[in-house]
């Protein structure tokens, strides 16, 4: 039996998710609870006490590619919550959590917050794609040797 039990309302979650996603990453869809709970992406959140509620300041994505790499997508923290290091804890444990080889995670050449951190988390940059008005740098770490 196990020790503890956590009660969640996944769909207030999946709902905190999507609104995180929707005012603070610049994505071409909006997302939706249904489109998060629906979603192969599994999500990493990060929740805060807030007003006396539990309340989602930060999430990201894992994404399985193959057999060798994981992409960690939609990493995003409140603005109000950002320079606390809850991206970089976020990411650390999105690695810890990867069962591949490697990470890669795609970033926007305008996202300085987030090409920063993945400079300072050892993450090497190996393309730099065009993407609809954007360039879309992929960067890329071993993790599980």
């Amino acid at each position: 039996m196990d020790k503890f039990k956590f009660l969640v309302d996944e769909q207030r979650v999946a709902a905190q998710v999507a609104a995180l996603l929707n005012n603070y990453n610049r994505l071409n869809i909006v997302h939706t609870k249904e489109t998060i709970l629906s979603s192969d992406i599994t999500y990493l959140i990060k929740q805060l006490c807030v007003d006396g509620e539990q309340t989602v300041v930060g999430c990201i994505g894992l994404q399985k590619v193959d057999n060798l790499t994981t992409t960690l997508r939609h990493l995003s923290v409140a603005e109000n919550k950002r320079r606390e290091d809850i991206g970089a804890e976020l990411v650390t444990n999105a690695m810890q959590k990867a069962r591949t080889r490697f990470v890669q995670m795609h970033i926007r050449h305008d996202n300085m917050a987030s090409l920063s951190l993945a400079t300072q988390l050892g993450f090497l940059a190996v393309s730099y794609d065009e993407k609809d008005n954007y360039y879309l740098i992929t960067v890329k770490k071993e993790v599980n040797a």
